[in-house]
């Protein structure tokens, strides 16, 4: 059956549940098609999970982030939770349904031909890839204590001065020749498991990946925690997939019930570590009902960047492209740019670099408040935002158009190419970002000198083993 199939055949439950919003609980219209089309994309595609994971859990973290703010209001009767207007709760929703429509629409274009047939054998026994595997995982074990040590550090600064201070004045004391060697891991990490090992070899560097996420929660910054969790059952529901013919099974139902069961729990700790991270107190009056609130408006609340970013649309600077404003800042005010054209502006919280950079978080939450912006505080980014802010309603909805595309035709594993493989799981992970993040952070990853050099580094010590290999 194909995907098309799939969501006609479960196109009347979006209906129905468009119906229960619209007209039982009084919701917008286009509002509750929305959520009838996010629900209907997720069981629909989750039937078969190994081909369409990539969709399955960018819906997932859409759906959190992007309409998140709106289960207060749906289940508690929130209603006066970011009260702006219709006019700006009109655009916010207007804004989901284009983009939903837009990833759905992309999704349906295939350009690269998808096999069920995956054979294992062809990756694990291959000589290449054996060499690779090794490389890979060695380089893992040496860069991940170098990898660490940022995270370290900021934490400890976070602990002695605070999560807000950290955005204006922190800066790392390591060597960058340090930070650089250890930046190789998540690349090494990726290219390991883009090798297929067996269950047994990888459970280590796995467990050792987790810690980092862990840790890199004091730092004050959640989203790892949660990508690397999702990122995690993804490749274990892709094991399943590559080792069904030899009865390997890497994660077990049950086991996938147990995590969903706990994603209540997760969410409510969240929810309370966002009031610990800025070094507060919790009231002694708080509940599980007020910290759920908290959650869906504190944690998952895009919404907030979508709608202040409409209110303050004239206000931004003129000649400014923000949806891909990462890649074009790091050509004018990255380390090369320093060094070539002597650019004094710094990329970090200041007037400066809001109004003359391309980053739209920097300029949003400057215009927003000021003072606050200048102490630390911040309100993210929103891909549809962005692409709002450059091109208006058809951005969202020819940038969501792209973005259905890639999830349909570049987030493929199959067994024709460990690199292309492991670059499919490097950039996954940022893939889960980009609803509560920029429309280019996967490219600004990609097209980085350092990733670039990263590789080569990597490739040149693999050819060198496999020589050395050969000759003995």
């Amino acid at each position: 059956m194909s995907i098309s199939q799939d969501i006609i055949k479960i196109l009347p439950l979006g209906i129905v549940i468009s119906i229960l919003l619209s007209v039982l609980l009084d919701k917008s219209i286009i509002l509750s098609i929305s959520f009838g089309i996010a629900i209907s994309m997720l069981i629909s595609y989750s039937k078969n999970i190994y081909e369409n994971f990539s969709v399955v859990f960018f819906t997932f973290t859409f759906m959190f982030f992007v309409l998140g703010s709106e289960i207060p209001n749906i289940i508690f009767n929130l209603s006066s939770f970011r009260n702006l207007g219709e006019d700006v709760d009109l655009h916010y929703h207007i804004s989901i349904f284009l983009s939903l429509i837009g990833l759905l629409i992309g999704y349906q274009i295939k350009r690269i031909t998808r096999s069920d047939k995956f054979n294992i054998e062809k990756i694990t026994k291959d000589e290449t890839v054996i060499s690779i595997r090794y490389v890979a995982k060695k380089i893992f074990y040496f860069t991940f204590w170098l990898y660490i040590l940022p995270v370290l550090e900021r934490s400890f600064y976070v602990k002695n001065f605070s999560y807000y201070e950290s955005y204006i004045s922190y800066q790392t004391a390591i060597p960058y020749i340090f930070i650089f060697i250890g930046n190789l891991c998540p690349i090494a990490f990726s290219l390991y498991l883009a090798t297929f090992p067996e269950k047994n070899d990888c459970r280590k560097p796995i467990i050792m990946y987790m810690i980092y996420a862990v840790l890199y929660l004091f730092t004050g910054k959640r989203y790892l925690m949660v990508s690397s969790i999702l990122f995690l059952i993804t490749y274990l529901l892709i094991r399943n997939k590559t080792d069904f013919t030899s009865g390997v099974v890497w994660i077990k139902k049950r086991t996938i019930l147990f995590f969903i069961s706990l994603l209540p729990l997760l969410g409510i700790a969240l929810a309370a570590y966002s009031t610990i991270r800025v070094g507060a107190d919790l009231d002694s009056n708080t509940t599980i009902y007020s910290l759920i609130v908290t959650l869906f408006t504190s944690i998952a609340d895009t919404d907030k960047v979508i709608k202040y970013g409409y209110i303050l649309q004239d206000f931004f600077p003129e000649g400014h492209v923000y949806s891909i404003g990462n890649i074009i800042d790091y050509f004018r005010f990255g380390t090369i740019a320093k060094v070539l054209f002597d650019n004094a502006v710094i990329v970090s919280q200041t007037v400066e670099y809001a109004m003359e950079g391309n980053n739209f978080s920097y300029t949003l939450s400057y215009l927003y408040y000021p003072t606050m912006y200048l102490s630390g505080h911040g309100l993210g980014s929103c891909y549809i935002a962005e692409l709002y802010q450059d091109a208006g309603y058809l951005g969202i909805l020819l940038g969501n158009i792209l973005i259905g595309i890639l999830l349909r035709n570049l987030f493929v594993i199959n067994n024709v190419s460990v690199w292309r493989n492991a670059f499919v799981i490097y950039t996954y992970r940022l893939l889960l970002l980009v609803p509560r993040s920029s429309f280019d952070v996967i490219f600004r990853e990609v097209f980085a000198i350092s990733y670039i050099l990263s590789i080569f580094i990597i490739f040149i010590l693999i050819k060198k083993y496999k020589d050395v290999r050969s000759f003995l």
